[in-house]
């Protein structure tokens, strides 16, 4: 069976692996004349102890998709078990655990295949293994929502607008969320600087949700700022100022995205001026962010006229009335901003 799979999915082998033609019909005539046995032999390869032959497995899933579309779904549930918890999967740029990173990759694309078939169930089981997931697992797991947002490699399917709707509103509740390190690493990987073309499309209907959750993570910034105790050590200084870098550096990506989907709307634009107008004085390092993003937004006639409202809120110090906005995060319940009319 591996023999088939390198066959019809080559394994990403560095320096032997660029020039290799797959021919997927063995494998899939193995399929068509024994299929349960096919299904049970892929099924003892992805649970299995060895990195590589996991690998295989999962790609040999993706081939399959092509005459067996619930393959995916039904080895979606095995792929996160070993996302999850397997601690010999290594995520390393490694030469040295080269097949173990490739496991992790080919795992990762299996179940964001499962989550272009089928978002609400996918994501649900999602919801179930990141909860008991390892550290070093729920990174693994969340960097999964990277692919079907826009974020794959050459010659990868683009994924559908529903499948990415699911996953970018759970982003966007994940970047409010206390998680580990790695993994509120793998959320800034997701709300980069670069916005792939994939998502724009669909960023205008989630402006007031990114600016809500950019809002959420200054109240943490400030929280993190209050209780800060002087660095007895060099380590600790630099330690701190990381932490708060990760938080800035997520904020600057959902500001980021907001402006990419409110760019050259009159009615988005205006809100993101109101929003600036309103925030109080003590948030000076965000208004400051968002000031410097007021110049991407006037590419349009429309917003060109919402230039001495731009002004105007760069003067502005008031804050208004802070109401919850109807658009945040399901977990952001009672943190206020305001509502930008």
């Amino acid at each position: 069976m591996p023999a088939l799979i390198q066959l019809a999915s080559p394994r990403h082998e560095p320096f032997f692996s660029e020039n290799i033609e797959p021919d997927k019909s063995p494998l899939l005539d193995l399929h068509r004349a024994y299929p349960d046995a096919t299904i049970a032999a892929i099924e003892s390869l992805i649970n299995g102890a060895h990195a590589a032959r996991t690998g295989d497995g999962a790609r040999a899933v993706k081939v399959l998709a092509e005459v067996d579309p619930v393959a995916v779904t039904r080895f979606s549930r095995a792929a996160l078990s070993k996302l999850a918890t397997s601690h010999w999967l290594q995520d390393e740029d490694d030469f040295l655990e080269y097949s173990d990173n490739h496991a992790v990759l080919d795992l990762q694309r299996l179940v964001a295949l499962a989550y272009e078939q089928s978002p609400a169930d996918t994501e649900i089981l999602i919801s179930k293994f990141l909860a008991g997931a390892s550290v070093d697992g729920q990174a693994r797991i969340l960097a999964i929502y990277r692919r079907v947002l826009g974020h794959r490699w050459e010659g990868e399917a683009r994924p559908s607008a529903p499948a990415q709707r699911v996953a970018l509103k759970r982003m966007i509740w994940a970047a409010t969320e206390p998680f580990t390190d790695a993994a509120n690493e793998a959320i800034r990987e997701v709300f980069s600087d670069y916005v792939p073309d994939d998502i724009k499309p669909l960023l205008a209907d989630f402006v007031d949700e990114l600016l809500s959750a950019a809002v959420l993570l200054d109240d943490t910034i400030l929280r993190f700022d209050a209780a800060a105790n002087k660095p007895r050590t060099g380590l600790e200084l630099i330690e701190r100022q990381n932490d708060r870098w990760a938080l800035t550096k997520l904020q600057d990506g959902l500001v980021t995205w907001a402006v990419e989907g409110a760019k050259g709307d009159e009615k988005a634009t205006g809100d993101f001026v109101d929003l600036v107008a309103r925030l109080p004085e003590d948030r000076d390092g965000f208004k400051g962010r968002l000031v410097s993003k007021l110049g991407d937004l006037a590419v349009s006639p429309r917003t060109l006229g919402l230039r001495p409202r731009s002004r105007a809120a760069v003067r502005c110090g008031c804050f208004g009335k802070s109401r919850v906005s109807g658009g945040l995060p399901t977990s952001a319940h009672g943190a206020t901003w305001p509502k930008c009319r």
